[in-house]
């Protein structure tokens, strides 16, 4: 499951998993790799906790990789997420298509070897 969460503006993406299947990090460092070789700033990430849209897919084995962005262009944090300034208009352009690139090649590797 491919979950993306606050993608909207700059490119600096988290990439984030479950400790359970950080153990077999082939997506998540898949992810990063895509990312790099696109220039944009990824860090991997793990959730502890549990707490989090994609765990209910882990619960039933479904493995899960999150993209997030908490960081514009310029490094600093985004203060629209989960405001009323969260809204379409302003979710950048090339932003997403960053980030639909590097999901499309995730999902290609998934479906040539798997």
């Amino acid at each position: 499951m491919i979950n993306l969460d606050m993608v909207g503006r700059g490119n600096n993406y988290q990439i984030w998993n479950l400790n359970s299947i950080m153990e077999n990090k082939t997506y998540p460092q898949l992810a990063n790799k895509i990312g790099k070789q696109m220039d944009l700033r990824n860090e991997l990430k793990r959730n502890s906790r549990g707490i989090a849209d994609y765990i209910m897919f882990e619960l039933i084995n479904i493995s899960t990789i999150t993209f997030m962005n908490i960081k514009d262009e310029n490094g600093k944090n985004i203060l629209y997420y989960h405001t009323s300034l969260d809204r379409i208009d302003t979710i950048s352009k090339t932003t997403r298509r960053n980030i639909s690139a590097m999901v499309m090649n995730l999902v290609e590797y998934i479906n040539h070897n798997q």
